[in-house]
């Protein structure tokens, strides 16, 4: 199961490296613009990703984290969200690689107050499929722009980065 989580989470930090060195080339008026999505903006949303990962280390390390809105009440400029979102896809790929008990049940506090309880293996997975999710809102963002979002799919990343000697 470790290689498995292994693969998935290294695809994950990938994919936010492509997606990172399409945005900073980008003016700030197309990451700032106004969009039809709950965190208000391209670079919120990438922000949002960022922080929710941040609240998910917090939860596999059982210690406390400061966030207490899923919405961003502070933008990062793209450097720097790319430089925290980096080294935080390296602690999880880190993590993945050391951790011996994916099976057992972490319990925790949502940001809404309610009660969960899940396994690192569910946690990094949730990441995985986060990220995923929410670069496609990015992509869709960049569409509406005139931009072309990078490709950021697992087959892409497969071809790409040599599938079969990652585990």
């Amino acid at each position: 199961m470790n290689s498995f989580i292994s693969k998935m989470l290294r695809y994950k930090s990938w994919a936010n490296e492509r997606l990172f060195d399409t945005l900073k080339h980008l003016p700030s008026h197309v990451l700032t613009a106004p969009q039809k999505i709950k965190f208000g903006s391209l670079m919120a949303t990438a922000q949002h990703v960022y922080e929710m990962d941040t609240v998910w280390q917090a939860h596999l390390m059982s210690s406390q984290h400061e966030i207490n809105s899923r919405v961003p009440n502070h933008l990062l400029l793209v450097n720097e969200l790319s430089d925290r979102q980096r080294k935080i896809d390296k602690w999880f790929e880190t993590f993945a690689n050391q951790c011996s008990t994916f099976e057992e049940p972490i319990f925790f506090k949502f940001i809404d107050g309610g009660r969960g309880k899940m396994t690192p293996l569910e946690m990094l997975l949730h990441l995985v499929n986060h990220g995923t999710y929410h670069r496609g809102h990015i992509a869709q963002m960049l569409y509406s722009s005139g931009v072309t979002p990078p490709a950021t799919d697992f087959p892409v990343f497969i071809r790409d980065c040599g599938g079969d000697d990652l585990s």
